[in-house]
């Protein structure tokens, strides 16, 4: 039954059922009549049922397992196919993985992967070679292990923005070679995921270095290209001659004076602005460049819409097809107007150049290295009667004569060699005879800076020779004549001061002596005559230096501070004269030790002070000096001289600081004067490096200022005696009215630490005083000015006196009316000093020390009830004080006049006075006796003043030196020299004044003078 299953199994399954139908009816037919006897028809219904229902069963199961071969074949079938699938696809994906392999290690740009904590996964050989690693030593590492950790930093930054955004990106990243170069790298990054779903960083770079360096370079030639164009004006064109289209670049249109929005660009439009009169000579050139296939060039004029002509120039090429047919032609415009017109102003210059050398009376020509010559103007050619076509390529050898030429071609040498211009005298044969002649030869030198000629200006001086010739005889026969003149000058000077030194000298002592008042008006008279006539005397002599030039300053180190007390002593007997207060005013700053010219710096502050006082005729004149620059090594100093005399109008002023001027004609009849004083002062004062200038107005005084520039001294004259007590505390009261007298002595109180308290007058004071004894708080000291005539401090002095609460106060008395007489008055009174101005800062501490001391009684006890007990203090006391010895001075001259005149003033002055008649009796005293001061006539017979200091320094080796004064009747500057040289240490002009004589004895000794001897 399974076998017949099987052979229906393989046939086909309709029969299968059938035939199982078919044979079951029978068999239940079979079986039917075997069981029943008889045929029984149910039974094959059931069994054909039965059958029906078992062979579909058997049919579907015979359906599925064939079904399920038919699959496992298929499975068997695919199995196989997927084997033989997957076996090619692995080595397809391994041939793949080769060839991208090759091809990325092959691949001039770098590659590599990162997994996303930046540890390489990947990397091609190209990264291996170029970052000089081996295989594998990459692998797992970060780029912090690989690179610098900034390099690192922004690699890590650009790989963390790709896995955020997710997209791939550029960047131009900047890493070092092994050896530490620095390249540019174009990078791409892209972010993929791997098979498990892990997130890579993938990228590949190439190294954009040179193209970079390329692209600056191509930057920066651009850049030049375009400045080059734009600073030259210059265009480029393209012109199409098929379509006639010309393109233009963007400068064209300023080039041909458009804007950019009016420049139509055509090639009509470019003949439209053409110059008529050049229009023909251009299309020519165009033709003849496209004809005869020559460099298109060209200049021509175009007229720009506001009608100014410029000149272009223009350069093309043309361009052709392979058949030779021309289809472009490529070229520049270039504005070259402004060249046009420095050729034309070139041209004529050359031109006018040439018209000067032709006319110039100089000899002008110009030599080769090998000394032919280039070139010469008609002087020259006239000169050696030779034509321009004649001279130029010969040489000197071939023009000259021998001595001649070798002269010449000698100095062109010596130019050429020293390669600077260099100046010669030469000698040559001109067709009138021998001439000389300065020339000028100069090397010429080409742009390279090589020297290839020698060129040369040749001016005639034969006539100039003949002349300085004769000049320098005339200048002989000149300086012959000022030595004879400057030697009558001082001849003269010497015997002008020589009488007037016995005029003044003598008159000086006849008034010391009693007269008559006529007789002493007439002295006066004589006295005041002989100082005007001696003040026109040094007016003109030092006007005269000036004029000449020969007024030079000295620079000695000197005491600025004494220097203003000496020249206020100088001028105080004429304030006395007039009733004027004369005060001076030292700013503190002001320093003592300068250095400069005191004697100069003194003629100006006498010359103003001295025009103060004589246009004063009421009221004071002030000296006040302040600093006006402070710097380390100088300092400017500014004087004020301030008067309330008669003033200057504006008119006046101008005339002012001019010689031989004054204010009006009036002026010089009322109070003299040459008109040279003020003239020279402005002279010294530029010389002393500072100005002079005024202020005034009618009837309310003037202020002449001047300004001077000294140098620091090394050190300072001590204006304080160290050894005066404190003042410190001490109440003084100062009586007097307010002006520049007061204010010198409040700032010289206040300037010791003493308490000054103000008062108008005498009475004021008084009552001052007064409250001041009954408050318990008493003055230590009253100070009087008298302010009208003298006698009122003795007035003021006995009210003082006769008030028992006021006559223990010291009373000092300051006045400008000092007559004989009225110093024992004042002592009478019971005055305490008596001091006349101008005053001193220094001597007033001395006398405010010495009266504020205590006095005690010959029993030793100090006084109380009745005043001071000591002798009146004035000026000459104090001195007297400082030192009681009397100078022993020696007078050497060879006039018996002079020398009783200079004794005379001496013996005033408290002198001991001895007399020699010549020099050589002069250095005999000295030797024999100690003296503390010489003054030594320079011209006398026999050994002269200049002889004999000489002698008497030779004769002191390094001993002690006595200083030597020169008393000479004229004083030019090279006297003053010559004094010096001789030894002596000082000058003084003849004749002898008392106050000048006086101020040098200070100056000198060390020992004080006293007038009053």
């Amino acid at each position: 039954m399974a076998s017949l299953l099987a052979w229906f199994a393989h046939g086909r399954l309709w029969h299968f059922v059938w035939g199982s139908v078919v044979l079951s009816c029978l068999l239940s037919l079979l079986f039917s009549r075997i069981i029943h006897g008889h045929i029984a028809w149910d039974y094959p219904f059931t069994a054909g049922l039965i059958s029906l229902l078992v062979s579909s069963v058997v049919v579907l199961l015979i359906s599925r397992m064939r079904a399920l071969e038919q699959t496992l074949a298929d499975t068997r079938r695919d199995r196989a196919l997927d084997l033989a699938a997957r076996t090619q696809a692995e080595e397809s994906l391994r041939e793949s993985e080769e060839r991208f392999r090759s091809f990325m290690d092959h691949s001039p740009a770098i590659a590599w992967m990162k997994d996303d904590q930046g540890r390489h996964v990947y990397v091609n050989r190209v990264f291996e070679h170029r970052f000089q690693m081996v295989s594998g030593q990459w692998l797992g590492r970060t780029n912090f292990e690989l690179f610098p950790e900034e390099v690192a930093r922004r690699f890590q930054t650009h790989d963390q923005m790709i896995l955020a955004d997710g997209l791939p990106k550029e960047f131009v990243e900047v890493a070092p070679d092994p050896d530490g170069t620095q390249r540019d790298w174009w990078t791409f990054k892209f972010p993929f995921r791997g098979p498990a779903g892990r997130r890579y960083v993938g990228g590949v770079a190439i190294d954009i270095t040179d193209r970079k360096r390329m692209e600056a370079a191509l930057l920066v030639s651009e850049e030049r290209l375009r400045l080059a164009l734009g600073a030259a004006q210059a265009g480029i064109w393209d012109w199409d001659i098929r379509t006639n289209a010309v393109q233009w670049s963007d400068n064209v249109s300023t080039i041909f004076g458009l804007s950019r929005e009016t420049f139509v660009g055509t090639y009509e439009a470019y003949l439209a602005l053409v110059d008529p009169q050049d229009l023909d000579r251009l299309l020519q050139a165009i033709r003849q460049s496209i004809q005869a296939n020559v460099e298109y060039q060209i200049e021509h004029r175009i007229l720009w819409p506001d009608g100014t002509v410029h000149w272009l120039a223009c350069r093309g090429d043309v361009l052709r097809d392979a058949d030779g047919t021309p289809v472009r032609m490529v070229g520049t415009v270039l504005d070259v107007t402004a060249r046009k017109e420095m050729d034309l102003k070139l041209a004529n210059s050359e031109a006018q150049l040439r018209a000067i050398l032709d006319h110039s009376p100089a000899l002008i020509f110009l030599k080769d290295r090998e000394g032919r010559y280039l070139d010469v103007n008609r002087q020259f050619e006239r000169a050696f009667n030779l034509s321009r076509e004649a001279i130029l390529g010969k040489t000197d050898t071939e023009l000259f004569s021998p001595k001649q030429a070798a002269v010449f071609q000698t100095n062109d040498r010596l130019v050429l060699e020293a390669k600077r211009p260099l100046r010669f005298e030469e000698t040559a044969d001109y067709h009138d005879g021998p001439r000389t002649s300065i020339v000028f030869k100069f090397p010429l030198l080409d742009r390279d800076r090589m020297l290839y000629a020698v060129g040369g200006v040749a001016t005639d001086i034969t006539d100039r020779k003949r002349a300085e010739e004769a000049l320098a005889l005339a200048r002989d026969q000149a300086m012959e004549a000022a030595r004879l003149k400057s030697e009558f000058l001082a001849t003269m000077s010497h015997e002008i001061r020589t009488p007037m030194n016995g005029v003044i000298g003598m008159t000086n002592l006849l008034l010391e002596s009693a007269l008559t008042p006529e007789q002493r008006e007439c002295a006066e008279v004589v006295r005041n005559s002989g100082d005007h006539l001696l003040m026109i005397i040094n007016d003109i002599l030092d006007f005269s230096k000036i004029e000449a030039g020969r007024l030079t300053l000295e620079t000695i180190d000197f005491d600025f501070r004494g220097m203003i007390d000496d020249t206020l002593d100088l001028i105080a007997e004429q304030a006395r004269q007039k009733g004027l207060d004369l005060v001076g005013l030292i700013d503190a700053s002001v320093p003592s030790a300068v250095r400069g010219d005191p004697g100069r710096l003194r003629q100006v502050l006498i010359n103003l002070l001295g025009n103060a006082i004589k246009f004063t005729d009421r009221g004071e004149v002030v000296l006040r000096m302040t600093v006006a620059q402070d710097a380390q090594s100088h300092v400017v100093l500014r004087g004020d001289v301030t008067d309330t005399g008669i003033g200057i109008s504006p008119e006046g002023r101008n005339k002012l600081f001019q010689t031989f001027s004054q204010v009006d004609a009036s002026t010089t009849r009322r109070y003299g004067g040459t008109g040279l004083g003020l003239a020279i002062c402005k002279r010294l004062t530029e010389l002393m490096q500072g100005e002079i200038g005024m202020e005034s107005a009618p009837g309310k005084g003037s202020r002449f200022w001047f300004t001077v520039r000294l140098e620091k001294g090394a050190a300072a004259r001590a204006t304080e005696p160290e050894s005066l007590p404190t003042l410190d505390g001490q109440r003084v009261c100062l009586a007097g009215k307010p002006g520049s007298s007061h204010t010198f002595l409040e700032q010289a109180v206040a300037s010791r630490g003493m308490q000054g308290v103000a008062a108008n007058d005498g009475t004021e004071a008084a009552i001052l005083m007064r409250k001041a004894a009954a408050d318990g708080h008493p003055f230590d000291l009253v100070i009087f000015e008298e302010q009208l005539s003298g006698g009122e401090g003795a007035a003021f002095a006995q009210t003082m006196k006769a008030d028992p609460a006021l006559r223990m106060i010291p009373v000092i008395v300051v006045t400008s009316f000092g007559q004989r007489g009225d110093a024992g008055a004042a002592r009478d009174a019971g005055v305490a000093a008596y001091l006349t101005r101008p005053i001193h800062q220094a001597a007033l501490w001395r006398c405010l020390a010495t009266v504020l001391a205590p006095v005690s009684d010959p029993s030793g006890q100090t006084a109380a009830e009745e005043g001071p007990m000591r002798p009146l203090i004035t000026r000459h006391s104090m001195q007297e004080q400082t030192d009681r010895g009397r100078p022993h001075v020696l007078v050497v001259d060879d006039q018996k006049l002079n020398q009783v005149v200079a004794v005379s003033l001496l013996e005033r002055l408290g002198c001991l006075v001895d007399v020699a008649e010549s020099g050589q009796a002069a250095a005999e005293a000295v030797a024999a006796t100690s003296y503390d001061l010489l003054f030594m006539d320079c011209q006398m017979f026999g050994m002269d003043g200049y002889q004999a200091a000489a002698l008497i320094r030779k004769r002191e080796g390094g001993g002690p030196r006595v200083p030597i004064i020169a008393l000479t009747g004229h004083m030019q500057q090279s006297d003053r020299a010559q004094c010096l040289a001789a030894g002596m240490d000082d000058c003084l002009t003849k004749p002898l004044q008392f106050t000048l004589l006086e101020a040098m004895l200070r100056r000198w000794l060390k020992k004080d003078v006293d007038p009053g001897r």
